[in-house]
């Protein structure tokens, strides 16, 4: 039996997601050192992750790693990590927005920052994407607030609300909002469009696979014909904008009119299983593409009013994102995307990990 490793950690929810945070200096240099030793942590590959402290769902095996920034525009650094549950792999592309929102809590807590009351603004330099997010956070006697009146779809109860505030997200990943240039693409026979803003996604009418579009996670999770097809188009258009094989990136999501209160209906796919509730990121690109004329999303909308939050319903309820842009030559250029989630510190101490 190998030596036991501790290691100092924070588990959080973030949003609608759960992870483990961790301090940069407490981990090794070297990727394949760092990539077993996350492993450990995790528990993974094991499809209940039992033997560590991953959540055997692809929503709850994700880590935050922090630093402070030696940047001028950032006052911490963070980098963003999937652990697969069956395969031996750690994940270092793209980035979580639900994550995003426990990391200014994680940093005041843990003096990476001095805060001010009532609210205090961490700037976040995301390593992964090299986007500034800013993110405002409530802070209470110096610690970052926990209770308040803020509720979000898929977490129980409420909580203090947190503003993040992803400057310029548009082309995050490949250096245009509209990778291929075009409102629509067709993919696999398919008509999509694909729109990166924090992470590319695919984007497609749910008509188009025989869906109605308001399904619930369990009826589509019992599909296996539909997300096999769905799996197969998310690589394709990978392939299309020049993604490197990823199980994580591209994003892929359908679409649909609205109920009652919403923009757009949606529901998306994250590691071929279907999200319980919808991430921020695939959010963002939604949200852009109901707002840009000529693309699936915006074909299938119902438009918020001038200034207004875009409203997409998924699983679990509905996530309001607010979108800042302008006109130039003719096209949408993303200023900011706003998103309000909550977060909460749910333990702190030390994790020990097989070596």
């Amino acid at each position: 039996m190998g030596n036991l490793m501790r290691l100092p950690c924070v588990l959080m929810r973030g949003g609608t997601s759960k992870g483990v945070f961790l301090h940069a200096k407490d981990l090794p240099d070297d990727p394949a050192q760092l990539e077993r030793l996350l492993l450990a942590l995790m528990g993974s590959p094991d499809p209940r992750q039992i033997d560590g402290l991953g959540g055997a769902d692809s929503l709850t095996s994700r880590i935050a790693i922090v630093s402070p920034s030696t940047r001028d525009d950032a006052d911490v650094e963070f980098r963003f990590g999937l652990a697969h549950i069956k395969e031996p792999i750690v994940e270092f592309k793209g980035t979580c927005g639900n994550m995003m929102s426990g990391v200014g809590p994680f940093a005041i807590d843990e003096g990476l920052i001095q805060p001010t009351e009532p609210i205090t603004l961490v700037r976040i330099y995301d390593i992964n994407t090299k986007k500034l997010i800013h993110a405002k956070i409530p802070v209470v006697q110096g610690r970052a607030a926990v209770e308040g009146h803020y509720a979000i779809s898929g977490v129980p109860g409420t909580g203090a609300k947190i503003d993040l505030h992803f400057q310029k997200p548009g082309g995050t990943i490949t250096g245009k909002l509209l990778p291929t240039g075009r409102l629509k693409d067709r993919i696999d026979g398919l008509e999509v469009s694909i729109v990166d803003a924090i992470a590319p996604t695919i984007l497609l009418r749910a008509a188009d696979v025989n869906l109605r579009g308001d399904e619930t996670a369990e009826e589509l999770d019992r599909n296996p014909e539909v997300l096999e097809k769905l799996e197969a188009l998310r690589q394709a258009g990978g392939a299309a904008i020049g993604l490197e094989s990823s199980a994580f990136l591209p994003k892929i999501a359908f679409l649909s009119p609205p109920g009652s209160s919403g923009s757009i209906s949606a529901r998306m796919l994250t590691l071929g299983r279907v999200h319980k509730a919808y991430a921020v990121s695939c959010g963002v690109c939604t949200a852009a593409a109901v707002l840009i004329p000529g693309t699936i999303a915006h074909d299938l909308a119902r438009l918020p009013d001038a200034g207004k939050e875009v409203r997409i319903e998924h699983p679990s309820g509905f996530i309001d994102i607010g979108i800042r842009y302008h006109q130039e030559n003719n096209q949408i250029v993303l200023d900011e995307a706003i998103i309000p989630r909550t977060a909460r510190r749910l333990m702190s101490g030390i994790a020990h990990i097989r070596s």
